[in-house]
C-alpha cells in the first residue's frame, strides 16, 4: 500500500491580506484609463508582490509532491484551472466592451484571434499589447510560464541555482528599468522580456524564502509590526514618485522592500477575519477590473457619441465599487465552487495516474 503524504497547510493570512490590498492598488493604478488620473501611481509594483507570494505558496503547496514525481500533469491542470474561471469572466467582459468598435471597423479577424488566444491565456503576437481584451493577462501568462518552468526544473533547482537565477533576472530588471524609466513593463511586446524577468525574479525569491524555512522560524514581524509592514507596502504602492528617482524607487521596492516584507509576514498569523476575505477577492478583482473599466468607457463613448473619453470622478468611483462588489461575490461564492469542481477532477486524475 502506498504511503499517504500529508498535504501541507498553506493558509497564510497576512499574505492573503497583502494580496487583496495589492489587487486594490492595481485597480487604483488603472483608474487612469477611466479618469486620466492614477490613484495608485506605483500600483504596478503590486504585480511583483504577486510573483513573490506565488513562488512561496507554490513551493509550500506543491514542492514536495513535485519532487516525488507522478504529479506534474495534475499540477499543470490545477495551476491552469486555478486561473481560468475568473479569467474567462474578465475576457467575456472585455469582449463585450470591444464589440462596438470591432463592429464599426469590421475588424472581425483580429477580434477572433485575440478572443481565441485570450481564452487559453496566450498573448496575441499581432497586437501591440499582449492581451488587448484584458490587459492584466500578461502577468497571468508570465506566472503560468514560470510555474511550468519551476515544475520541470525543480529536480535541478538547488539553492545555488536559485540564487543565481535571482541575481541574473534582477540584473536584467535593473537594465530594463533604467532603459524604460520604471518597472511598469510586461504588457506590451517591446517590454515583454522585462515582464518575464520580473516574473522569474519574483517567483524565485518566493521559492528561496520557502527554502530558508522562514515560515517555521520565530517571527520577527508580529502584531503591530506586521500590520505596519503590511501598511507600509500599500503606502508605497500609492506613492507618486516622479523624475529620475522613479527607476531607483521601483528597484528598491522590488529588490529589498517587497522580499523582506514578505519574508517577515510568512510566519505571521492574522486574527482579523478580513484577511481571508481580502485573499478571496484579490484574484477575481484582478481578473475582471480592466474588462469592467473598458466596458464603462465604451458605454460612456457610445452615450456621448464618442465625444467624451473620460468618466467623472463620481462615475469612476461607482465603477470601482462595482468591481469590488463583483469581486466579493465571485471570490466568496463563485470561484470556490469552481475550484471544488476542478479539485474533484484533479483528484480523479491523480488516482488514475497512480493506478496506471
Amino acid at each position: 500500500m502506498e504511503a499517504v503524504h500529508p498535504v501541507p497547510s498553506y493558509r497564510f493570512e497576512q499574505l492573503d491580506a497583502l494580496r487583496g490590498l495589492c489587487a486594490l492598488a492595481v485597480v487604483g493604478f488603472h483608474t487612469s484609463f477611466l479618469t486620466g488620473v492614477r490613484f495608485a501611481p506605483s500600483g504596478y509594483l503590486a504585480v511583483d508582490v504577486f510573483f513573490v507570494i506565488s513562488g512561496f505558496v507554490i513551493a509550500h503547496a506543491y514542492g514536495d509532491r513535485l519532487q516525488r514525481g507522478h504529479y506534474f500533469t495534475t499540477y499543470l491542470i490545477k495551476r491552469y484551472a486555478r486561473f481560468l474561471p475568473m479569467w474567462w469572466i474578465g475576457v467575456a467582459i472585455g469582449m463585450t466592451a470591444a464589440f462596438p468598435g470591432v463592429y464599426h471597423d469590421r475588424a472581425w479577424s483580429g477580434f477572433a484571434i485575440s478572443s481565441a488566444l485570450a481564452l487559453v491565456i496566450l498573448p496575441n503576437p499581432g497586437e501591440h499589447v499582449l492581451f488587448p481584451l484584458n490587459l492584466p493577462g500578461w502577468s497571468l501568462f508570465v506566472e503560468l510560464t514560470v510555474n511550468i518552468g519551476y515544475a520541470a526544473l525543480l529536480p535541478r533547482l538547488s539553492r545555488r541555482v536559485l540564487v543565481g537565477t535571482i541575481a541574473t533576472s534582477f540584473l536584467y530588471i535593473v537594465l530594463a528599468t533604467l532603459r524604460h524609466g520604471n518597472m511598469s513593463s510586461g504588457f506590451t511586446w517591446d517590454t515583454a522580456d522585462a515582464g518575464m524577468a520580473r516574473g522569474v525574479y519574483g517567483f524565485a525569491v518566493g521559492v528561496l524564502i520557502h527554502r530558508l524555512g522562514l515560515h517555521r522560524k520565530p517571527r520577527f514581524l508580529s502584531g503591530r509590526w506586521a500590520l505596519a509592514a503590511l501598511g507600509g507596502v500599500v503606502i508605497l504602492l500609492f506613492a507618486d514618485v516622479v523624475g529620475g528617482v522613479r527607476p531607483w524607487f521601483d528597484l528598491a521596492c522590488a529588490g529589498v522592500v517587497i522580499p523582506v516584507t514578505i519574508a517577515g509576514l510568512v510566519g505571521t498569523g492574522c486574527s482579523w477575519r478580513g484577511c481571508e476575505t481580502l485573499g478571496a477577492i484579490s484574484y477575481p478583482i484582478y481578473a475582471i477590473h480592466f474588462g469592467v473599466f473598458l466596458l464603462a468607457k465604451t458605454f460612456v463613448g457610445l452615450a456621448s457619441g464618442w465625444q467624451q473619453s473620460y468618466l467623472s470622478g463620481s462615475a469612476a468611483l461607482l465603477v470601482g465599487l462595482s468591481v469590488v462588489s463583483m469581486g466579493f461575490v465571485l471570490g466568496k461564492f463563485v470561484d470556490p465552487q469552481c475550484q471544488r469542481i476542478i479539485g474533484r477532477y484533479a483528484r480523479i486524475r491523480a488516482v488514475a495516474v497512480a493506478k496506471a
